[in-house]
């Protein structure tokens, strides 16, 4: 069903691309990064929002697809809390704040609410383009969260989203030392344009699995195939 399990010992990306981590080498142990460096992003129009979906059923959706937005919106909120317990979490606004913004008050309110209360705003951040965006918009959103981490435990990074994200990784690795950037677990969707039915199974994979990948100590590099 998934290249995800309740193991933290996930299975490396399949294909000929080269892997974003560089071999393991024996070191002096270190101490693990604190809450604050160990930040979680995900990707709002690749990984927690069915937004190609959306843009195309915009005119006709029914009934029954806002109840399961309805599931979908309290499924992004519980990932959302859940993460924050675990890091500092950055949301990745492909489309800009004020498309964000129609969206929530349409069919995503409590996302709203989540987004708009003070009280969450230094805990679950917003980045929103304010642009289209370029190639290499991923990969300067993703410097900007490290740089803004930084700490000399280095940075333990949790990535959810698509190529655009897990080549941002890549980059991030060029230019970074293990000291800087200590660890990257990417997760990379394999379906560019879900249903919203495939994004809530991808969540609740997701859920289950959120705090051993946040935890586990070494890169991934791995494809959820939902």
């Amino acid at each position: 069903m998934s290249a995800l399990t309740k193991s933290p010992t996930l299975p490396p990306r399949v294909g000929s691309t080269k892997p974003i981590s560089r071999p393991s080498v024996p070191s002096t142990p270190r101490h693990k990064p604190q809450h604050s460096q160990r930040p979680v992003v995900f990707s709002w129009n690749y990984f927690l929002c069915p937004v190609a979906w959306i843009q195309r059923h915009w005119k006709d959706i029914t009934n029954e697809d806002r109840k399961t937005l309805a599931r979908l919106d309290r499924s992004i909120v519980s990932v959302l809390l859940h993460a924050r317990t675990l890091g500092p979490v950055y949301v990745l606004c492909e489309g800009g704040a004020a498309f964000v913004e129609t969206l929530c008050r349409s069919l995503f309110p409590e996302c709203a609410m989540l987004f708009s209360s003070i009280a969450m705003q230094e805990q679950i951040k917003l980045v929103c383009a304010a642009t289209p965006i370029s190639p290499t918009w991923h990969g300067h959103m993703l410097q900007f969260v490290v740089c803004q981490r930084a700490s000399q435990l280095g940075v333990n990074l949790t990535v959810f989203g698509q190529t655009s994200l897990r080549n941002g990784c890549a980059a991030l690795r060029r230019s970074h030392s293990e000291h800087t950037l200590r660890r990257i677990k990417m997760i990379q969707t394999s379906v560019a344009h879900p249903t919203v039915n495939e994004v809530l199974n991808r969540l609740e994979v997701v859920q289950e699995n959120l705090a051993l990948i946040v935890a586990f100590d070494d890169n991934i590099d791995s494809v959820l195939s939902l």
